[in-house]
Protein backbone atom coordinates (compact mmCIF):
# COMPACT_ATOMS: atom_id res chain seq x y z
CA UNK A 1 0.00 0.00 0.00
CA UNK A 2 1.34 3.40 -0.96
CA UNK A 3 1.93 5.82 1.90
CA UNK A 4 0.27 9.21 1.57
CA UNK A 5 2.44 12.30 1.55
CA UNK A 6 2.30 14.16 4.88
CA UNK A 7 0.90 17.68 4.73
CA UNK A 8 1.41 18.81 8.31
CA UNK A 9 0.72 22.31 9.54
CA UNK A 10 1.37 23.87 12.93
CA UNK A 11 -1.42 25.81 14.56
CA UNK A 12 -2.77 27.00 17.85
CA UNK A 13 -6.40 26.44 18.80
CA UNK A 14 -8.34 27.85 21.74
CA UNK A 15 -9.99 24.85 23.41
CA UNK A 16 -12.00 26.84 25.94
CA UNK A 17 -15.12 25.41 24.26
CA UNK A 18 -15.84 21.71 24.72
CA UNK A 19 -17.05 21.27 21.16
CA UNK A 20 -13.74 22.38 19.69
CA UNK A 21 -11.80 20.04 21.95
CA UNK A 22 -14.13 17.12 21.18
CA UNK A 23 -13.99 17.61 17.41
CA UNK A 24 -10.23 18.09 17.43
CA UNK A 25 -9.76 14.85 19.34
CA UNK A 26 -12.16 12.89 17.15
CA UNK A 27 -10.43 14.19 14.02
CA UNK A 28 -6.93 13.37 15.25
CA UNK A 29 -4.94 10.46 13.91
CA UNK A 30 -3.72 7.85 16.37
CA UNK A 31 -0.25 9.44 16.19
CA UNK A 32 -1.64 12.91 17.01
CA UNK A 33 -4.11 11.88 19.72
CA UNK A 34 -1.74 11.59 22.69
CA UNK A 35 -0.13 14.96 22.04
CA UNK A 36 -3.49 16.68 21.59
CA UNK A 37 -4.81 15.10 24.81
CA UNK A 38 -1.70 16.24 26.67
CA UNK A 39 -2.00 19.80 25.38
CA UNK A 40 -5.72 20.03 26.19
CA UNK A 41 -5.16 18.68 29.70
CA UNK A 42 -2.33 21.20 30.30
CA UNK A 43 -4.69 24.11 29.54
CA UNK A 44 -8.03 22.89 30.94
CA UNK A 45 -9.66 20.80 33.65
CA UNK A 46 -11.48 18.68 31.06
CA UNK A 47 -11.90 14.94 31.38
CA UNK A 48 -11.32 13.14 28.08
CA UNK A 49 -12.08 9.76 26.56
CA UNK A 50 -11.66 8.49 23.02
CA UNK A 51 -12.88 5.30 21.36
CA UNK A 52 -13.72 3.87 17.96
CA UNK A 53 -16.94 2.36 16.67
CA UNK A 54 -17.23 0.63 13.31
CA UNK A 55 -19.72 -1.47 11.38
CA UNK A 56 -22.89 -1.08 9.41
CA UNK A 57 -25.22 1.74 10.42
CA UNK A 58 -27.79 -0.74 11.76
CA UNK A 59 -25.13 -2.32 14.00
CA UNK A 60 -23.80 1.02 15.18
CA UNK A 61 -27.29 2.13 16.20
CA UNK A 62 -27.34 -0.83 18.62
CA UNK A 63 -23.80 -0.70 19.96
CA UNK A 64 -23.02 3.04 19.97
CA UNK A 65 -24.50 4.03 23.35
CA UNK A 66 -22.95 1.09 25.28
CA UNK A 67 -19.56 1.71 23.63
CA UNK A 68 -19.55 5.41 24.48
CA UNK A 69 -20.82 4.79 28.00
CA UNK A 70 -18.06 2.22 28.55
CA UNK A 71 -15.38 4.56 27.24
CA UNK A 72 -16.62 7.49 29.36
CA UNK A 73 -16.72 5.37 32.52
CA UNK A 74 -13.36 3.66 31.86
CA UNK A 75 -11.64 7.00 31.23
CA UNK A 76 -13.32 8.62 34.27
CA UNK A 77 -14.99 11.26 32.12
CA UNK A 78 -18.24 10.67 34.01
CA UNK A 79 -19.31 8.98 37.20
CA UNK A 80 -21.98 6.30 37.17
CA UNK A 81 -24.73 8.65 38.34
CA UNK A 82 -28.11 9.26 36.75
CA UNK A 83 -27.46 12.90 35.72
CA UNK A 84 -24.08 12.14 34.15
CA UNK A 85 -25.17 8.98 32.31
CA UNK A 86 -28.34 10.75 31.14
CA UNK A 87 -26.36 13.72 29.78
CA UNK A 88 -23.85 11.46 28.04
CA UNK A 89 -26.59 9.45 26.35
CA UNK A 90 -28.36 12.59 25.13
CA UNK A 91 -25.14 14.08 23.74
CA UNK A 92 -24.20 10.74 22.16
CA UNK A 93 -27.55 10.32 20.44
CA UNK A 94 -27.55 13.93 19.23
CA UNK A 95 -24.17 13.38 17.58
CA UNK A 96 -25.03 9.93 16.21
CA UNK A 97 -28.32 11.15 14.74
CA UNK A 98 -26.35 13.79 12.84
CA UNK A 99 -24.14 11.09 11.36
CA UNK A 100 -26.87 8.51 10.65
CA UNK A 101 -29.93 10.66 10.07
CA UNK A 102 -31.93 9.48 7.08
CA UNK A 103 -29.86 6.93 5.24
CA UNK A 104 -31.97 4.61 3.13
CA UNK A 105 -29.16 2.10 2.68
CA UNK A 106 -27.17 0.37 5.41
CA UNK A 107 -23.87 2.20 5.03
CA UNK A 108 -20.57 1.06 6.46
CA UNK A 109 -19.08 3.43 9.04
CA UNK A 110 -15.72 3.76 10.74
CA UNK A 111 -15.94 6.40 13.47
CA UNK A 112 -13.59 7.89 16.03
CA UNK A 113 -15.55 9.23 18.99
CA UNK A 114 -14.39 11.56 21.74
CA UNK A 115 -16.13 12.41 25.01
CA UNK A 116 -15.10 15.64 26.75
CA UNK A 117 -16.53 17.05 29.97
CA UNK A 118 -15.85 20.01 32.23
CA UNK A 119 -18.16 18.64 34.96
CA UNK A 120 -21.05 20.91 33.96
CA UNK A 121 -21.35 20.04 30.29
CA UNK A 122 -20.49 16.98 28.22
CA UNK A 123 -19.69 16.89 24.53
CA UNK A 124 -19.44 13.93 22.16
CA UNK A 125 -17.47 14.48 18.96
CA UNK A 126 -17.56 12.07 16.02
CA UNK A 127 -15.41 11.97 12.90
CA UNK A 128 -15.02 9.18 10.40
CA UNK A 129 -15.78 7.57 7.10
CA UNK A 130 -19.09 6.47 5.63
CA UNK A 131 -19.72 4.46 2.49
CA UNK A 132 -22.50 2.53 0.81
CA UNK A 133 -19.92 1.14 -1.57
CA UNK A 134 -16.09 1.43 -1.33
CA UNK A 135 -15.73 4.04 -4.08
CA UNK A 136 -18.36 6.26 -2.44
CA UNK A 137 -16.36 6.62 0.79
CA UNK A 138 -16.60 10.09 2.34
CA UNK A 139 -15.97 11.84 5.66
CA UNK A 140 -18.59 12.83 8.22
CA UNK A 141 -18.45 14.70 11.51
CA UNK A 142 -20.84 15.75 14.26
CA UNK A 143 -21.04 16.89 17.85
CA UNK A 144 -23.63 16.52 20.55
CA UNK A 145 -23.66 18.64 23.71
CA UNK A 146 -25.70 18.32 26.89
CA UNK A 147 -25.63 19.93 30.33
CA UNK A 148 -24.98 17.64 33.29
CA UNK A 149 -26.13 19.86 36.14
Amino acid sequence: MEKKESREIEFSLDVSRLGKAALLLSMSSDDEEDEIKRKILEKTNYKIGVTRVAGFASEIRRKFAPAILGAALNCNVINKTTPEVHALLHASLEALNSIIHSESLDSSLSLKVSVVSDGKWICVGIFGDSAFYPITNHEKSAIGVMHIR
